[in-house]
C-alpha cells in the first residue's frame, strides 16, 4: 500500500480497496513516514503506566509480613501494616493477589459435594392408597385444648 501511495495513487482509493477507513490509512501512512516498515507492525494497546498499581516496595513489605507470620491472611496483614505505617494500603484482595504471585498461598482442598439420590416412588393402586406425612416432632399436648395446640403448631 505504501509503495502504491509513493507511486501517486490516492489514499482514499487505496483505503477503499483494502477495506479500511481513511483515518486508519492516514495513521499507517504517518507511522510509515515516521518509523519506516517497523511502523506498520501492530502496536501494543497496553497502558505504559498503571497509576493504581501496588508499588514494589509495598509488595516487599507485604511478603515480609507474611513470611514473618505465615498464618496471617490478607485482611490481617492489611490491618497490621496500616497501623504500623499510618496510612491506607490497597484492598485486602490486592494483597491476596500479591501473596499468590509470590507463591505464599496454598489453595484450599475442594470439598466434594454429596449428590442426592432419589428414592423410589410407590405406585398408587387406588385413590388415597398412598399418604405422605412430614414429621415435625411431638407437640406438647398435655393440659392443652385443641385450639391451643393449633396456635402453637399450625400443622396439627
Amino acid at each position: 500500500m505504501m509503495r502504491r501511495l509513493a507511486a501517486g495513487e490516492r489514499l482514499t482509493d487505496l483505503c477503499r480497496e483494502f477495506g479500511i477507513s481513511r483515518k486508519t490509512g492516514s495513521k499507517f501512512k504517518a507511522r510509515f513516514e515516521r518509523l519506516g516498515t517497523a511502523g506498520l507492525e501492530d502496536v501494543s494497546r497496553a497502558p505504559h503506566v498503571i497509576p493504581h498499581k501496588t508499588p514494589p516496595e509495598l509488595i516487599e513489605l507485604i511478603i515480609a509480613a507474611r513470611r514473618e507470620r505465615p498464618t496471617w491472611g490478607p485482611r490481617k496483614i492489611k490491618d497490621v501494616l496500616e497501623r504500623r505505617l499510618g496510612h491506607d494500603l490497597p484492598s485486602h484482595s490486592a494483597i491476596g493477589v500479591a501473596l499468590e504471585k509470590a507463591g505464599l498461598v496454598t489453595p484450599r482442598k475442594r470439598r466434594h459435594s454429596h449428590t442426592a439420590e432419589p428414592s423410589q416412588l410407590s405406585e398408587a393402586t387406588a385413590p388415597n392408597a398412598i399418604w405422605c406425612i412430614d414429621y415435625k416432632g411431638d407437640p406438647q399436648t398435655e393440659g392443652a385444648d385443641r385450639s391451643e395446640l393449633i396456635k402453637r403448631h399450625p400443622s396439627t
